[in-house]
C-alpha cells in the first residue's frame, strides 16, 4: 500500500545538529528546522512495528524489525504549510543555491518586496583566472573534469542578503519554469525558540550544573507578518505498508525527545506535478534541485556521474536515474555539508556520522542526444538520484527545472 500523510508535530521539533552542547562557550545545543529523511523513514517504521505488537527491547523480534526497514520505503519530508483555519496544505521547498538575494531597488517604499532575486546562470568557463587543480593529487581526471565545469556570473553587483530558509509552492514553482530575475515573494519562515532544561538541588535550592543546557526548538505555530497564524507540517510518502494498518490511529515520535505528532491523510494532488509539465517546453538542458540531502560516495556529484574524456576535454558524465539516459554535467551550485545521523531501527544503536549533500543544490545537466520531455519531468519530480538503499529512506528527492540556455 503507498500513502502519503501529513505529520503535525504537537510542540514543535527538537531536533540537535552535529555540535556539542558548547555553542558560544555556555550549554546550548544547536537545532535543524526540520527533520532530515533518516529522522522521519525511522519514525514512520517505528509507527509500524508498534502497531504490529513488535517488542523494542533490544535483540527481541530483530528479524521483524529488520523486515520492515527492507519493506517499507519512505519519500520526504516535504516541509508544507496551510493557515490555522485547515485549509489545504501547501508544500515549502528549500532555497536552490542557484538564486541570490540582492536588495530591491525599491525596499521600503509601501507594499514593495525587501529583495529580487537574481538567477546565477552558469557560463562557460573561458578565461577564469582560479584553478582546482591543486585539490587533487592522484587523480587528474577528477581535476581536468571539475576544471571544465560552468562557472556563474553575477549580472548585478551587490552583498547577498541572508537566504531564506523555505520558499513558497508558487515561488518555487515560478523558479522552476523560468529562473530569470524577479522580485521576492512574501514567505513565512520556521521560528525558533530556546527550551531551558534544569533541575534543583534539594538541599542547597540550587540548580544543578550537569543538569543545565538548553537546546533549539523549532515552532510548529509561526504568527506571519500579517499578525495571522499558519500551521507547518511534514509531507511524507509511503510504500510498502501493510494493508491493515492504520498509521494515523496513533501518535508519532519524532526527533529529539520523542516529540508526539499527529498524522492524517495527505491528498495526492499536494505533491503532484502538473503546474510544471502542462507547461514545459522540450529541451535538452535540465536543472535537477535536491528538495532533500543526499549521499554520495564520491562527495558532491552523485555517483552515476563519473570524469570522462571528450573532445574539448575532460567533462562528468553518466545517466540520469529514472530515465536512463546518458547526460552531462555543466555545473553544479552545493553548499557546504549537511551532517547526518540517526538510530539503526533494527540494531538498536547510533549510525555513524555521514556529510550529505544539502537540499537545495541544483546540477545543470545536458542530453547530448533527445530532448526532455513533458513525460520525463513527471517522471523526475520528487524521484530520488540516489542509486543505494539510501533512496528507501528519502534521500536525494529532486525537482526537475528548466535551462534557459543558448550554446
Amino acid at each position: 500500500m503507498t500513502i502519503d500523510l501529513v505529520l503535525s508535530p504537537r510542540d514543535g521539533l527538537s531536533l540537535k545538529d552535529a555540535r556539542g552542547f558548547d555553542l558560544a562557550g555556555g550549554v546550548t545545543a544547536a537545532g535543524l528546522p526540520w527533520p532530515g529523511p533518516a529522522t522521519t523513514a525511522g519514525a514512520a517504521r517505528a509507527v509500524i512495528g508498534r502497531l504490529q505488537g513488535l517488542s523494542e527491547t533490544y535483540g527481541k523480534d530483530a528479524h521483524e524489525w529488520q523486515s520492515i526497514v527492507d519493506q517499507v520505503a519512505v519519500w520526504g519530508p516535504i516541509v508544507l504549510d496551510r493557515p490555522l483555519d485547515g485549509a489545504r496544505w501547501s508544500p515549502r521547498w528549500p532555497a536552490p543555491q542557484d538564486a541570490v538575494r540582492l536588495p530591491h531597488p525599491k525596499a521600503g517604499r509601501r507594499d514593495q518586496p525587501e529583495a529580487e532575486l537574481q538567477w546565477l546562470k552558469p557560463h562557460p568557463r573561458g578565461t577564469a583566472s582560479w584553478s582546482v587543480r591543486g585539490l587533487w593529487t592522484d587523480d587528474d581526471e577528477e581535476a581536468n573534469a571539475t576544471e571544465g565545469l560552468w562557472l556563474p556570473v553575477p549580472r548585478q553587483e551587490g552583498k547577498p542578503l541572508r537566504d531564506r530558509l523555505l520558499w513558497s509552492h508558487e515561488e518555487m514553482v515560478k523558479w522552476l519554469r523560468d529562473p530569470r530575475r524577479r522580485d521576492e515573494d512574501e514567505s513565512t519562515q520556521p521560528a525558533e525558540r530556546v527550551d531551558i532544561h534544569l533541575s534543583v538541588d534539594p538541599l542547597t535550592l540550587a540548580a544543578k550544573d550537569e543538569h543545565l543546557f538548553a537546546h533549539s526548538t523549532y515552532e510548529s505555530l509561526v504568527r506571519t507578518a500579517r499578525r495571522d497564524v499558519r500551521e507547518f507540517g511534514l509531507g511524507l510518502r509511503l510504500t510498502g505498508v501493510p494493508d491493515a494498518l492504520d498509521l494515523t490511529e496513533t501518535m508519532w515520535r519524532v526527533g529529539g525527545e520523542g516529540r508526539f505528532a499527529s498524522a492524517t491523510l495527505l491528498p495526492p494532488e499536494v505533491l503532484a506535478s502538473e503546474e510544471l509539465a502542462q507547461h514545459w517546453q522540450d529541451s535538452r538542458f535540465l536543472r535537477l534541485i535536491l528538495v532533500t540531502p543526499a549521499q554520495f560516495a564520491t562527495g558532491w556529484r552523485p555517483d552515476w556521474l563519473a570524469p570522462a574524456r571528450a573532445n574539448e576535454g575532460h567533462q562528468f558524465e553518466g545517466r540520469l536515474p529514472g530515465l536512463d539516459r546518458p547526460v552531462v554535467l555543466r555545473a553544479a551550485f552545493v553548499d557546504r555539508a549537511w551532517w547526518t545521523s540517526g538510530w539503526d531501527l533494527a540494531q538498536r544503536r547510533p549510525k555513524p556520522s555521514v556529510a550529505c549533500v544539502a537540499a537545495g543544490a541544483v546540477y545543470y545537466l545536458e542530453s547530448p542526444a533527445q530532448p526532455f520531455t513533458a513525460h520525463d519531468i513527471r517522471s523526475l519530480w520528487l524521484s530520488s538520484i540516489q542509486q543505494d538503499r539510501t533512496a528507501a529512506d528519502g534521500f536525494g528527492l529532486v525537482l526537475p527545472a528548466a535551462w534557459p540556455v543558448t550554446v
